[in-house]
């Protein structure tokens, strides 16, 4: 377990380490200091809503068809949300999540691959809270921008500006994997994407030559992360091109961030219920890079001509074009980026609530409840105090006007 949020086996309901251990300073960083002041239990976590005007944003929709009422949550419900969804994909990335048990076939990953834009605060929240959640090394990481509906389209595929394909018949459908004509893509782009972890860069564009270079992801566990499992396109069409890309690589997998769930309509239509505050497929604003632009990367090959510049040049077709933070209209990225610090400072004060996510076992999530003070308790035991009721009077709490 973490050191800085620590547990004392001899006493679950303290918070305070044993005596002469080194870490009874972080875990005193990870209580409230204001906690015997309250009045419930529950009262001891909170936030000063005010103080995060992006993650106050976080809504629900209403679960019936038809109906797209926003339920938004309150503040505390939310970044207690946020960090669990942290804390389990970090316990996925250094080996410690529950489904390496489940399933002994999967590889802990060597190399991460976020998904730009939208995956790519997903990787802040990481290495925000990594050595709050894990005692291992991060592993390395990089983004790439493969969206869907270009790549759908890149294949050969006819898609509408809402993302849905067009059948010869003239009707329309959701899209998904079986759509993209794997058969149209080109070996060159893999030699693009290739090109981009060829250390170095590239002498040149010949297509061959690069195919049989080394690689740093040659013989490595890859894992892509998105941040949200919507049709899943995204991240298969995003692992197929990996997996042509670099045919030595050990695995290559996905993962997403936010749990996934959709209300269903007629006709099989579905509709995501909650995204991440920061998702908004009509802008590129807020996520701290650009969309795909090939002449931004050819202009900065004619400026610094070098054979890392020609490699990011020719597989700019994945690369997010990057944009100056400070001209950013009322600079989301970086509002992001403070909240997402606060976040952590609020956590280790003991002020948000932490959920164990669903990829630790029973006995570290048991051990982290009682880290904090809280009782596990059958769902029929009344007290205040129990992790349950805890829950439910936080989430029933109302969101900030």
């Amino acid at each position: 377990m973490p050191e800085k949020l620590y547990f004392n086996p001899e006493n679950p309901a303290s918070t305070e380490s044993p005596e002469g251990s080194e870490s009874s300073e972080t875990s005193k960083r990870f209580q409230n200091p204001e906690t015997s002041e309250r009045s419930l239990p529950a009262d001891r976590f909170r936030v000063d809503p005010t103080e995060y005007p992006i993650f106050q944003k976080q809504y629900e929709l209403d679960p019936r068809w038809g109906n797209n009422t926003r339920h938004y949550w309150n503040i505390d419900k939310t970044l207690s949300h946020y960090v669990s969804n942290t804390a389990n994909l970090i316990s996925t990335l250094d080996g410690t999540s529950t489904e390496y048990k489940d399933s002994p076939e999967l590889k802990k990953p060597d190399h991460i691959i976020y998904l730009d834009k939208s995956a790519r605060p997903v990787s802040w929240l990481v290495n925000t809270f990594w050595s709050d959640f894990s005692d291992q090394k991060r592993p390395a990481h990089s983004y790439l921008n493969i969206d869907r509906q270009p790549w759908l389209r890149r294949s050969g595929a006819t898609i509408n500006p809402d993302g849905y394909l067009k059948s010869p018949d003239g009707t329309t459908r959701r899209q998904s994997f079986r759509d993209f004509n794997t058969e149209n893509i080109p070996p060159s782009d893999f030699a693009r994407i290739r090109s981009l972890y060829i250390p170095g860069g590239i002498a040149s564009e010949d297509v061959d030559a690069i195919l049989q270079t080394p690689s740093s992801l040659d013989g490595k566990n890859i894992l892509i992360i998105d941040e949200i499992k919507d049709s899943g396109s995204t991240l298969n069409i995003a692992q197929w091109l990996i997996e042509q890309s670099f045919p030595t690589a050990n695995s290559v997998r996905g993962a997403y961030f936010w749990p996934s769930h959709h209300k269903v309509g007629p006709e099989s239509a579905a509709q995501m219920l909650s995204i991440p505050v920061w998702y908004d497929r009509l802008s590129s604003l807020g996520r701290g890079v650009d969309d795909v632009n090939p002449k931004h990367y050819e202009a900065r090959h004619e400026k610094w001509q070098n054979n890392k510049t020609r490699a990011q040049n020719f597989g700019s077709i994945v690369l997010s074009a990057s944009k100056n933070l400070a001209e950013e209209p009322e600079q989301p990225s970086r509002e992001l980026m403070r909240e997402i610090k606060l976040m952590r400072q609020d956590l280790l004060a003991g002020k948000i609530l932490f959920r164990p996510p669903k990829n630790y076992d029973f006995k570290r999530s048991a051990d982290l409840i009682e880290a904090q003070g809280i009782r596990l308790a059958p769902e029929n035991d009344p007290g205040p105090d129990t992790y349950l009721n805890i829950i439910k009077s936080i989430d029933s709490r109302p969101a900030a006007e």
